[in-house]
């Protein structure tokens, strides 16, 4: 009876080991893969039409829609720009507020309930001018959104991809460590009983 019992756990000692080395190869290949975004497929582009009547991505929209909550709160137009953060650097290095004169007009026309009243609120009291259209231009921008929240979703990948490693190789030292006790255990038992 010892003999049969022994030869099913070490049975099922192989099995598990088989069936743990073949898990953690197929999570090595697969994971890298899913973070890097190789196992979905970002081919299928998604359209709206804008307020100009422009095919918009889905993206774009979404950025689109941001653009517009940041119009509509006032900390866009009083909170101060990071001067050090290399992006804004970067921004009021190439920005040119005289060059936007016709666009501002525009834009004031465009949003009377947002934009121009909080023009008309904050400027000359709380900042100037050219301190508001520089704050509304870095902050406003649907394309320096879209930069920022793919530097965000690359940060959330990266992290994601170290836990998961982590995570991977808790699991097989897990296992392994099973195993390895099982194994001795047999080895202890066969050699009592031998």
């Amino acid at each position: 009876m010892w003999n049969a019992l022994r030869s099913d756990l070490q049975d099922f000692v192989s099995g598990v080991a088989d069936e743990t080395k073949e898990v953690t190869e197929r999570l090595d290949i697969a994971v890298p893969q899913a973070l890097s975004g190789d196992a979905v497929d970002t081919s299928q582009e998604s359209t709206d039409v804008d307020d100009s009547g422009v095919m918009a991505d889905t993206d774009n929209s979404m950025a689109l829609d941001e653009v517009d909550r940041r119009m509509n709160d006032e900390t866009t137009y009083t909170l101060e720009l990071d001067e050090s953060d290399p992006s804004v650097e970067s921004f009021l290095k190439d920005f040119d507020l005289e060059s936007k004169t016709d666009e501002i007009a525009q834009l004031l026309q465009d949003h009377p309930d947002t934009l121009h009243r909080y023009f008309e609120e904050f400027v000359p009291t709380q900042v100037s001018y050219k301190e508001f259209w520089t704050r509304y231009f870095y902050r406003c921008d649907a394309v320096r959104i879209e930069d920022e929240w793919e530097r965000q979703q690359e940060q959330a990948r990266e992290a994601a991809a170290k836990a998961l490693e982590g995570g991977l190789k808790t699991v097989s030292n897990l296992f392994g460590g099973a195993l390895q006790s099982v194994s001795q255990t047999l080895k202890a038992a066969e050699q009592s009983a031998g």
